[in-house]
C-alpha cells in the first residue's frame, strides 16, 4: 500500500510544481531562436552592461538568451572571439577593480586580480574568462552588476605582464606585495590613478581572510631579513604552514 505521506506529497506535486515543471520540458527553439535574433539585432551597448571599449568580441545571442519561457531574464552576456589574452588585458587594464584581502593582523594587500579566471571590473561587472592552450580569449561571460554603467579608471598596481603572468606580487619574480595604503612607499603608483581603499573599490571585502594570507607575510617577511627570492620562498613555504588557506572572493562581499 502506498505511504499516505508519499501520497500527499505526490498529489501536491502534481498540483503545485506542474507549471514550473511544465515551462521546464516545454522549451522551444523557434522562441529562443527569434528572442536570439532579436537580442543580435540589437546588443547592448559594452557601457550598458559595465564593459569599457573591447574589440575582437562577438556577442554570442543564441546561448545567451536560450529559451526566455524556461530560462528566464537575461543575466550573463556572453561572447565569443580569438583575441590573445594580453591584448585583451591590455585593453580592460586602467578599468579592472583591484583586488584585495585582509591577512591575519588585519592588513590590507592588493592581489592579482586575476582570479580562479574572473575579472571584477571598476563598473562591479564580473569577466569569466575561457582560454584555449595558445592563450587565446575564446568566450567570455559578462555577469553586470545591477546597477550597472560604464566603467571608470581605477588604480591597478598589477602591470599588465603581471596579469597575464600570473605572478602574486607586483613588478614580476623580482617584485614585492604592495600593502594597501602604502602605494607610494613601494613606488606602484606609478599609474596616477591615485590609490584605492578598501572603502572605495568594490573588489575590497573588510574583515575577510586572505586565501594567502599567512604565506603572504611569511613571503614579505622572509624576503626583507633573509634577502632574494630564496628568502621569499622559505618564508611564504613556512607562512603558507602556519596560516590559514581559506579562500576569499573579492566578489563575495
Amino acid at each position: 500500500m502506498l505511504n499516505k505521506g508519499l501520497a500527499a506529497a505526490a498529489v501536491l506535486l502534481c498540483l503545485g510544481g506542474a507549471p514550473a515543471f511544465a515551462d521546464c520540458i516545454d522549451y522551444s527553439p523557434a522562441r529562443g531562436k527569434a528572442q536570439a535574433d532579436a537580442l543580435a539585432a540589437r546588443p547592448p551597448a559594452f557601457d550598458s552592461i559595465g564593459l569599457p571599449p573591447i574589440s575582437g568580441l562577438t556577442l554570442d545571442a543564441v546561448k545567451t538568451v536560450g529559451d526566455p519561457k524556461c530560462d528566464g531574464p537575461v543575466d550573463d552576456y556572453w561572447y565569443v572571439g580569438r583575441v590573445p589574452f594580453r591584448t585583451f588585458v591590455e585593453e580592460i587594464h586602467p578599468f579592472i577593480a583591484p583586488r584585495i584581502t585582509v591577512d591575519g593582523m588585519n592588513r590590507q594587500w592588493y592581489n592579482n586580480p586575476y582570479h580562479s579566471d574572473d575579472i571584477i571590473l571598476s563598473s562591479g561587472t564580473v569577466l569569466g574568462l575561457f582560454l584555449d592552450r595558445e592563450q587565446n580569449l575564446v568566450q567570455i561571460s559578462v555577469k553586470p552588476a545591477s546597477p550597472s554603467g560604464a566603467p571608470s579608471q581605477v588604480y591597478q598596481p598589477y602591470s599588465v605582464n603581471d596579469i597575464v603572468s600570473g605572478t602574486p606580487w607586483v613588478g614580476g619574480q623580482n617584485g614585492n606585495f604592495i600593502q594597501v595604503g602604502t602605494e607610494a612607499e613601494n613606488g606602484a603608483a606609478s599609474s596616477g590613478q591615485g590609490a584605492a581603499t578598501a572603502e572605495t573599490t568594490p573588489a575590497a571585502c573588510p574583515g575577510s581572510s586572505s586565501s594567502d594570507s599567512a604565506e603572504t607575510v611569511g613571503k614579505e617577511v622572509g624576503g626583507r631579513v633573509l634577502g632574494g627570492g630564496w628568502g621569499r620562498s622559505l618564508g611564504g613555504t613556512v607562512g603558507g604552514l602556519l596560516g590559514s588557506r581559506k579562500k576569499t572572493e573579492p566578489s563575495g562581499c
